[in-house]
């Protein structure tokens, strides 16, 4: 009678009260243990337990083909009625970089760790998804972010012996250093064998700083990673293998003196020779955590990206302007774009529109974007010639830098220079395009683009050569004799393989940073035009060069008539530019805490207009029409 009072109880408080969870607060009732029964004797570096005494832990089975039964592989924490917490490497595939193509299943109120027994309180539930951190790589990452969430298939109902575990959402329980921590599992015993019954073990908890020094001299420090705590004994007592994925358990009184237990940490990886357990701190990765659970059960919204590259924009609900940065109904229409510093993934165009779809997700969308802008220099160095003001390059110096050849009576002929923007899309002068018949733009199977390039001769390759061929040309449509509208784009035949080698330059959008809003700022370009002795280079070279505004130029030059797309630059150093040298100007941004530059794409090399001053097509001047045109 007393029994049936208490899941009444449970009831309330899980099913009348669930809703206050979609703000992330506690469960009510969570983490508490109605026990029926006391322990049974202890065995060898652990206790038998009885069904109701730790109600948030399930065992996990995966069923890798249909011919043979599900089997055990780990253990996990229920944290709300349709999600379980555990260890990513439990459903991650090391061979293929992945989640598991497995079939998962999740017991609630499991005893006895056999597939075929059933116990008289279990559930089974199907996992229908799985989320794990983007960085978690396994083993080549030392298992760092170690840490996953299933989604079941139907909703768990909670008892006496089925109660979620509960999480601090705000951080605010503090563990201190050797405070008593509990695991529980099915892993294997000291006689070398699987457990049938359910197994627990106190353990003591060492924080992160405690447990690298006690690493520092074992190949074992390697996975201890910024993102684990330590638990374990001097007496050998720990997890063993299927003990993975398993809570790391604190308790502590509440109000009315019931012990409420809370989840630290999840069971990650083991120390052979001091069976110290390496665990993923749950705090560490809290943000995650949050971001992911929200996903799942919050009901008629659409959450924002926390991608580190990807951002929402310019979001409407029925024509009114609505915060990108809070939940937003389905109809929800956005703009979907890579943040400053990073660009689209292919078949991703550079700007894309998307909506908050009636399953509550973003339709199109990226997961991530590819950095641009970083310079990885090579140690090889090519040797410098004294008499010619433009420095040589390091071969991996402009990664963004590409070669436009025109084949001319079967003759490749080095044209332009361009600028990466896109895996499939190249920025250049339009003037390029008008190169075999002015006033009539070049046949595209006529122009073919290599990235990677630092000799110019078509047939002087280097191990770092990509080669394509050009599909389509998009010319500006104010483009007049090689002035106004001086920009073009050309759509490569394939997807260039980024590397330190090759890689898209950053575009500003919208003039965020505003780095040209100085009167005076220098930048860098590349090419291969004429030395100081008359003939082309066959090295790649640079020169810094001063940019100044249109205003400026205009009254240095005494030359009103230089268009509004335009502004101008000059030499730093004395070197003029030349044909050859056609391509982009890029102008760095000093990144915050790491120093690190981050080159961005402002200008296109157009037209000499006197002395040594050049007239450049501004790049944001023609943002809408960059963004739209592929």
């Amino acid at each position: 009678m007393v029994l049936k009072v208490v899941v009444r109880l449970l009831l309330a408080f899980f099913y009348g009260q669930i809703l206050a969870f979609c703000s992330l607060t506690e469960i009510p009732g969570c983490g508490l243990r109605y026990r029926t029964d006391s322990h049974m004797p202890t065995i060898t570096h652990g206790y038998v337990t009885k069904p109701s005494d730790y109600p948030w832990h399930v065992g996990i089975y995966a069923q890798y083909n249909t011919e043979d039964p599900p089997e055990y592989i780990c253990g996990g924490s229920v944290i709300h009625p349709k999600l379980i917490l555990t260890a990513a490497h439990c459903v991650y595939d090391e061979e293929i970089y992945n989640i598991s193509n497995a079939t998962f299943t999740v017991i609630t109120g499991k005893y006895n760790r056999s597939w075929d027994y059933h116990d008289s309180f279990e559930k089974r539930l199907k996992v229908i998804d799985i989320k794990v951190p983007l960085a978690y790589k396994g083993y080549i990452q030392r298992y760092a972010h170690d840490i996953a969430v299933l989604h079941l298939n139907e909703t768990i109902k909670f008892s006496s012996v089925v109660i979620p575990i509960c999480i601090s959402w705000d951080s605010e329980i503090e563990v201190k250093e050797l405070s008593d921590v509990r695991v529980v599992g099915w892993g294997v015993t000291e006689k070398g064998t699987f457990s049938n019954p359910l197994l627990t073990a106190q353990l003591k908890y060492f924080n992160f700083t405690t447990c690298s020094k006690r690493f520092v001299h074992s190949n074992f420090s390697q996975y201890i990673t910024d993102d684990k705590v330590c638990a374990g004994l001097d007496n050998g007592t720990s997890v063993e293998l299927g003990d993975s994925g398993g809570g790391v358990i604190i308790y502590k009184n509440s109000t009315n003196k019931e012990q409420k237990h809370y989840i630290i940490g999840v069971v990650s990886t083991k120390d052979s020779i001091t069976k110290i357990v390496a665990v993923t701190n749950i705090n560490k990765l809290l943000p995650w955590l949050k971001d992911t659970v929200l996903s799942f059960i919050e009901k008629g919204y659409c959450l924002p990206l926390t991608s580190k590259s990807v951002e929402l924009t310019q979001c409407n609900f029925n024509g009114t302007k609505v915060d990108c940065k809070k939940p937003t109904m389905p109809g929800t229409k956005a703009k979907l774009q890579c943040k400053n510093s990073f660009h689209a993934e292919f078949p991703y165009p550079l700007y894309t529109n998307t909506e908050c779809q009636k399953n509550l997700t973003w339709s199109p969308l990226m997961d991530s974007c590819l950095e641009c802008g970083k310079r990885y220099r090579l140690k090889d160095y090519v040797p410098s010639t004294k008499n010619i003001k433009k420095k040589q390059r390091k071969v991996s110096e402009f990664p963004w830098h590409v070669a436009v050849y025109s084949k001319i009576k079967g003759t490749m002929t080095y044209s332009c220079g361009g600028t990466i923007i896109h895996p499939k899309v190249i920025l250049t002068a339009a003037q390029c395009a008008f190169l075999i018949e002015p006033g009539t733009t070049s046949n595209p199977k006529e122009l073919f683009v290599i990235a990677g390039k630092y000799y110019v001769k078509w047939n002087k390759k280097s191990r770092f050569d990509q080669i394509f061929q050009v599909i389509r040309i998009k010319v500006h449509n104010t483009y007049e004799n090689g002035y106004g509208g001086d920009i073009a784009m050309l759509e490569l035949n394939d997807t260039l393989k980024i590397s330190s080698q090759v890689m898209p330059a950053c575009i500003d959008w919208s003039n965020k940073l505003k780095l040209l809003d100085k009167p005076y700022v220098s930048g860098l370009i590349a090419g291969w035009g004429r030395t100081e002795l008359g003939d082309y280079s066959d090295e790649l070279r640079s020169t810094e060069v001063l940019m100044i505004n249109r205003t400026t130029c205009n009254k240095r030059l005494k030359f009103p008539n230089i268009p509004a797309d335009k502004w101008c630059i000059i030499s730093e150093d004395g070197s003029w530019l030349s044909y050859g040298d056609v391509g982009g100007i890029l102008f760095p941004k000093y990144e915050e805490g790491t120093g690190e530059k981050t080159y961005y794409l402002y200008g296109l090399i157009s037209v000499s207009i006197g002395n040594d001053t050049v007239a450049v097509t501004n790049v944001l001047s023609y943002e809408y029409w960059i963004q739209h045109i592929f």
